[in-house]
């Protein structure tokens, strides 16, 4: 192997690395704010300003879905890549896992970017309510 493609290899290792551990990152950062919402708003009374945390739940939500199907494809992405390096040899079967190797990594990037969208939007929601709230009470 040439240097240049060992070199195109670890710096293939090391982009897949840090993208799994900023999921793991952003995933434990979501698990804690939906802690730490729910219990901000666990005495708050029902008014038109709890749907701001309600909105940032369920974007926190999904962001943590996202996450965990982005961390579950990218180790089956890992096996069907390993499936697609033994069956080079067999021209018949490479194909057909080629195209099933494009299509999860496009799966996998949007799945990963619905984690990073999901996150922001529902940590801006918590932002907008925490200000809202600061407002009001400052003007009673």
């Amino acid at each position: 192997m040439s240097e240049d493609a060992q070199a195109i290899r670890d710096l293939h290792k090391l982009n897949a690395d840090t993208l799994e551990k900023t999921a793991f990152m952003v995933l434990t950062a979501t698990t804690a704010s939906i802690g730490y919402i729910l219990t901000q708003i666990k005495e708050e009374y029902w008014s038109s300003l709890i749907y701001f945390p309600m909105a940032a739940l369920v974007l926190l939500g999904l962001s943590f879905i996202c996450g965990s199907l982005y961390l579950y494809n990218q180790a089956e992405r890992y096996d069907l890549n390993r499936r697609y390096i033994e069956a080079f040899q067999n021209p018949t079967r490479k194909l057909p896992l080629g195209g099933q190797l494009r299509e999860l990594v496009k799966s996998n990037e949007r799945k990963r970017l619905g984690q990073y969208m999901c996150f922001f939007l529902g940590a801006l929601c918590y932002a907008v309510y925490v200000f809202l709230k600061i407002y009001i009470k400052g003007n009673t």
